[in-house]
């Protein structure tokens, strides 16, 4: 069995990267923001994910469905996760930002993202019924790309 993710090549303006978007943007996320960040806003190379930081000040009842619902939309092409506050993917590599504030939260530890190709995070269950993950962006400072973008918001749910 290979245990691999498909390899996608999704660009910012691509017609298919937009209409996950779009498909995303209409799940139930009153209360929050949702921000493309990562690659995929950089638009200089081609992601091999889309990105999207789902912020607001506290955990309503519907977050972690409307996780789970967006990233089974494409499992292999949507990383979405809950933070407080969306920050830029440079200051996330590079450490500018503090620790607590790099956690992030998901609907789920583990998920299909095809027959047989599985994706793990290491973090734990809290009580408010995510699973939260400290990243590890060591991966990102040996691809040696250059982000410089800041997080773009595509939908304005706040209350």
């Amino acid at each position: 069995m290979i245990n691999r993710i498909p390899n996608f090549k999704l660009k910012l303006n691509d017609k298919y990267t937009q209409e996950l978007i779009s498909k995303i943007k209409k799940l139930n996320w009153k209360g929050y923001k949702l921000y493309l960040v990562g690659g995929i806003v950089e638009n200089k190379w081609e992601a091999k994910d889309i990105d999207i930081c789902v912020s607001g000040k506290k955990i309503l009842p519907h977050l972690k469905e409307s996780l789970n619902k967006a990233t089974a939309i494409n499992p292999g092409a949507i990383d979405i996760f809950y933070k407080k506050t969306a920050h830029n993917a440079y200051d996330c590599i590079n450490k500018k930002v503090s620790i607590k504030d790099l956690e992030f939260a998901v609907g789920m530890e583990r998920y299909k993202v095809a027959p047989g190709v599985h994706r793990r995070l290491k973090g734990k269950w809290k009580d408010d019924g995510l699973f939260w993950v400290t990243p590890d962006y060591s991966n990102k400072k040996e691809l040696n790309r250059n982000y410089t973008e800041d997080p773009i918001l595509i939908y304005d749910g706040s209350v």
